[in-house]
């Protein structure tokens, strides 16, 4: 089978044939390769929105961050646990509005 040819296992169902046409196809493209040189095969280009851009930048922005601080997780369910824990609405209505204003001058 093809798949145990790829996978390093011994074998090959190709028939004689196959196997001529196949080496054929690689070495017309192996010459077309070399005629062309260094040169791109095509020209086509991508032209990308505004939006898939920022999404683009948020994406990075994600990848790069922590995933978790896992000492400050710990830490607040200690405190959940001890009944310590406060939750300090002012702030984070500050954070939401933060938010909100931030995603107003991206839009």
């Amino acid at each position: 089978m093809v798949t145990d040819k790829i996978n390093g296992l011994p074998g090959s169902t190709l028939s004689p044939s196959a196997e001529s046409s196949r080496k054929q196809g690689v070495t017309a493209r192996n010459a077309e390769t070399e005629a062309r040189g260094s040169q791109p095969a095509s020209t086509d280009k991508v032209a990308l929105t505004e939006s898939a851009r920022q999404l683009h930048r948020l994406e990075q922005a994600v990848a790069s961050s922590p995933e978790t601080r896992a000492e400050k997780v710990e830490a607040i369910r200690e405190q959940i646990e001890r009944g310590e824990y406060r939750i300090n609405a002012e702030a984070i209505a500050d954070k939401l509005v933060a938010s909100d204003t931030d995603l107003l001058r991206l839009s």
